[in-house]
C-alpha cells in the first residue's frame, strides 16, 4: 500500500471543517442527550443515597453482603431514625403538625397517600409541601434506601426465592435452567445497585448513536467528493489509481478506529465521573438488582463487553457507509442512502442497550439466546467487513 496515497485520503477526510463540525455536533448532542445522565444521576436525591449506601458497603464489606453482615444493616436503620427525629425536632413546620419523629411521619405520609386515592388523585398541597420539605431537611432518602434495601436481600434470601417467582409457565428449558442455577449462585449477595445497570445502559444507547452518526458523517463524503469532482476518472488512467479504492477503504475504516476512539475517551471519560466503577469487581447477579443475568461477569467485565460493542458497531457503521458512497454521486443522495442506515442502526441500538445480557420480556426465540446482544455486534461488523472486502475484491477484478 502507497503511504503517501493513503496519507492524502486521510487528509481528505479529516479535513478541518469537518472536524470542527463534529466537535460542534458533539458538544450539542451530549447536551441535549448524554448530559442528563450524568446530572440526574447524581443529583436525584433517591439515587444518590442508595449509591452512597452502595459505595459505603464496598468499602466495608467488600463485593458482597455476607448473612453474617446483614445485621450491621439493622443497627446501621437505628442509627439512621435516630438521625432523623434529632433533624426533624428543627423543622418547625413538622413540629406545628405534630410530626415529632420517624414513626409520626410515615403515619402522615401514608394517611396523605390514602386520601389522595381515596379522592381519585386530588392531592393535598399544603400536606405534599411539607412531606417533601421535610424530606429535604432530613435522611429520609437514605433511610427509604436503607429500609428497601433489607427488604430485597431478606426475600431474596430463601433459597426457593427465584424458582417460585422468577419461573413461568410459557419460560423456555433453557430459561428455567438458568434461574435454577441462578438459585443457587454464591454472586447473589453482590451489592450492585439497579441503578448503576440502567445508567449505563442509558448512556451507552445515546453514545452508540452518536458513535454512528459522527461515523457516518465523517467518512461518506470521501467518494461523493471525488466523484462529484471527477477525480475517479483521472485515477483511473494509471495503474495506481486504479487501486485507489483499496486504499480508501483502508483510510475510512482506520479513520473510524480513531473517531470511536476518541468518543470513547471523551464521553466515556465523562462518564466515569459517575464512578459507577467503583462496583467494577461485583457480580451482574445482585439482590439489589430485579433482572435475571445470562452471564455471570462482574460489573467491570461487562462495561468492557458493552465497550466493545459501541466500537465494533461503529466501525460497521463506517463500513455501510462506505459502500452506501459508492453509488452517490452528490450529497443529496448520500444523505437520502444514510438517513435509513443511520435510523436502523439507532433503533438497533435501542434495542441493544435495553437490558443488554439480561433477560428480555417476550416469548419468541431470539430473546432465549445467551449474549443474543453481543452476537449481533459481532454479525454487524463481520457483514460490513465482508460485504468491503467483497467490494474491494470485484473493484481488483476490473482492474
Amino acid at each position: 500500500m502507497n503511504i503517501r496515497i493513503m496519507m492524502a485520503e486521510l487528509r481528505k477526510i479529516w479535513r478541518p471543517g469537518m472536524v470542527l463540525l463534529l466537535c460542534f455536533l458533539g458538544a450539542i448532542y451530549y447536551y441535549l442527550f448524554m448530559h442528563f445522565d450524568i446530572w440526574y444521576f447524581k443529583s436525584e436525591m433517591f439515587r444518590e443515597a442508595v449509591m452512597e449506601l452502595a459505595t459505603g458497603w464496598i468499602d466495608t464489606y467488600g463485593t458482597t453482603l455476607e448473612p453474617e453482615e446483614r445485621l450491621d444493616l439493622d443497627r446501621q436503620n437505628a442509627a439512621e431514625i435516630t438521625l432523623f427525629n434529632q433533624r426533624i425536632a428543627e423543622i418547625s413546620e413538622a413540629q406545628a403538625a405534630g410530626i415529632t419523629d420517624y414513626t409520626s411521619f410515615m403515619a402522615f405520609h401514608e394517611k396523605s397517600r390514602s386520601e389522595a386515592m381515596q379522592q381519585q388523585g386530588k392531592v393535598d398541597m399544603d400536606a405534599e409541601a411539607l412531606i417533601w420539605h421535610i424530606i429535604g431537611r432530613t435522611n429520609y432518602p437514605r433511610l427509604q434506601g436503607l429500609q428497601l434495601t433489607m427488604e430485597r436481600y431478606d426475600v431474596q434470601q430463601s433459597a426457593d426465592y427465584y424458582t417460585d417467582h422468577g419461573i413461568e409457565v410459557t419460560d423456555s428449558a433453557r430459561r428455567k435452567a438458568r434461574i435454577q442455577t441462578l438459585s443457587t449462585s454464591p454472586w447473589r449477595n453482590s451489592i450492585l445497585p439497579q441503578e448503576v445497570l440502567e445508567n449505563t445502559w442509558s448512556y451507552g444507547g445515546n453514545l452508540l448513536a452518536w458513535m454512528v452518526l459522527s461515523c457516518l458523517l465523517l467518512v461518506s463524503p470521501l467518494l461523493v467528493r471525488d466523484r462529484m469532482a471527477d477525480v475517479r476518472q483521472l485515477q483511473w488512467t494509471t495503474h495506481v489509481g486504479r487501486r485507489v479504492f483499496h486504499i480508501q477503504l483502508a483510510a475510512v475504516l482506520s479513520s473510524a478506529c480513531i473517531l470511536s476512539a476518541v468518543n470513547l475517551l471523551v464521553f466515556g471519560g465523562i462518564y466515569l465521573t459517575n464512578h459507577t466503577l467503583i462496583f467494577r469487581d461485583c457480580r451482574m447477579f445482585s439482590f439489589l438488582c430485579t433482572l435475571l443475568p445470562w452471564v455471570d461477569w462482574t460489573y467491570g467485565q461487562y462495561f468492557i463487553v458493552l465497550v466493545l460493542m459501541l466500537f465494533g458497531i461503529s466501525i460497521a457503521a463506517a463500513g455501510f457507509a462506505f459502500l452506501l458512497a459508492q453509488y452517490s454521486s452528490h450529497y443529496v443522495g448520500m444523505l437520502l442512502k444514510l438517513l435509513p442506515l443511520f435510523a436502523a442502526l439507532r433503533l438497533l441500538g435501542g434495542y441493544l442497550f435495553q437490558t443488554p445480557f439480561f433477560f428480555r420480556a417476550g416469548v419468541d426465540k431470539l430473546h432465549e439466546i445467551p449474549g443474543l446482544e453481543g452476537w449481533i455486534a459481532v454479525g454487524l461488523l463481520v457483514m460490513a467487513l465482508g460485504l468491503c472486502l467483497f467490494a474491494a475484491r470485484r473493484q481488483r477484478q476490473k482492474e
